[in-house]
């Protein structure tokens, strides 16, 4: 049932967007886990736009990656580098994005940790400056910064207007009990 939006039950709920990431990694389902992460981000670095700004965008989307995950010591590469991975597995399942193409973003190829590399004779070559990325480091760098935008917005009276302003468009769904039908014969 749809309700009135509450931020950590969306983010950390049993139905929440972390605990999406957490089926999909527990499944093996690379891709999704890495898709659910952008989403997140996505949704999270919306919510710090101003109020009156009805989109988000780009550089939202950058400024939170950069100051809440700090990927360049994090996962060793750019905000940049993560918002082509983005728009490449959104919008096309795959790693190419138009940020990638012009060259302001390198390619990111994920793998679990302990899993095996790319296979060395796939039909098309990986970019020579692909640089690989651990979904387990990519979803803990995820986590921890969304704990800390979370106590951050307790703290700053400015963010704390531009989230509540914008959490009421967020989705918020809860459990309800199906009514069972029995029909008289």
């Amino acid at each position: 049932m749809l309700v009135d939006p509450d931020l950590n039950e969306i983010l950390n709920g049993p139905r929440g967007m972390l605990k999406g990431v957490d089926v999909c990694i527990q499944a093996q389902c690379l891709v999704s886990a890495v898709a659910l992460i952008y989403s997140t981000i996505d949704a999270l670095s919306a919510l710090t736009r101003p109020s009156a700004k009805k989109d988000t965008n780009r550089t939202i989307f950058i400024n939170w990656v950069k100051k809440y995950i700090r990927p360049d010591t994090t996962l060793r590469c750019s905000a940049h580098d993560l918002y082509g991975a983005r728009c490449g597995i959104l919008h096309n399942y795959g790693l190419n994005s138009k940020l990638r193409r012009e060259g302001e973003a390198k390619a990111l190829i994920y793998k679990w940790r302990e899993g095996p590399d790319p296979d060395p004779n796939r039909n098309t070559p990986l970019p020579a400056d692909a640089l690989t990325l651990y979904v387990e480091d990519l979803h803990q760098a995820l986590r921890e910064a969304a704990m800390e935008f979370l106590g951050r917005i307790e703290h700053d009276e400015e963010l704390k207007q531009r989230v509540e302003h914008h959490r009421q468009e967020l989705l918020c769904y809860r459990p309800w009990s199906a009514v069972p039908i029995r029909v008289a014969a």
